[in-house]
């Protein structure tokens, strides 16, 4: 599975001076607040991911997964609430929001070819508890975008901060851990 965290993440705990996003929208579960991607950023990350599926092929995988649901940088991209651009990448309808999606799935696809598969991971439904989340029709659209160049989909819900619908069951001694031990730790209280 190729992902990028986007504003999912702690960068000081990873060695990075910032988080990216599509816009600069605090991610209210870690608190981070993302820079804008610039369009250079975005343009790198179109080659990044190409050379991460390329290495890929070259380790002997039968194909890649593309990760945008679960609010990681594709759909954040994607989603209106975390995707307030005003340029051709931008919220204003699906297409711009689609684009970053389109343009990594296509660069994917050259990378591993038509005999690998490429399958892609989105969310059937936001499910956020504020903002302007995507709905299920919202997502299929979406997935029409790049259907003719995905395998198979994988459908999930909700970003790190929908919470509990994205995580069913009973998790307590996982966010003890999780505060304790993990990158909660690292959180500034």
């Amino acid at each position: 599975q190729l992902a990028h965290a986007g504003r999912q993440m702690l960068p000081h705990a990873v060695g990075l001076p910032r988080a990216l996003s599509a816009s600069s929208v605090r991610e209210p579960t870690l608190g981070t607040l993302p820079a804008a991607m610039t369009q250079a950023e975005i343009r790198q990350t179109v080659i990044d991911f190409h050379e991460a599926a390329r290495r890929c092929l070259v380790a002997g995988f039968d194909g890649v997964q593309l990760q945008a649901a679960h609010g990681y940088l594709l759909g954040q991209f994607i989603t209106p609430h975390t995707n307030r651009r005003n340029d051709e990448y931008g919220a204003r309808d699906t297409a711009g929001r689609s684009r970053l999606l389109r343009e990594v799935v296509d660069t994917v696809r050259d990378a591993i070819g038509d005999e690998a598969i490429l399958l892609l991971k989105i969310n059937g439904a936001d499910s956020l508890l504020y903002g302007q989340g995507l709905g299920t029709d919202a997502l299929i659209e979406v997935a029409g975008t790049v259907q003719d160049a995905v395998d198979a989909f994988e459908v999930s819900v909700g970003h790190y901060a929908s919470l509990f619908p994205g995580y069913r069951g009973y998790f307590g001694p996982f966010y003890e851990d999780f505060l304790a031990r993990g990158i909660g730790s690292e959180l500034s209280w």
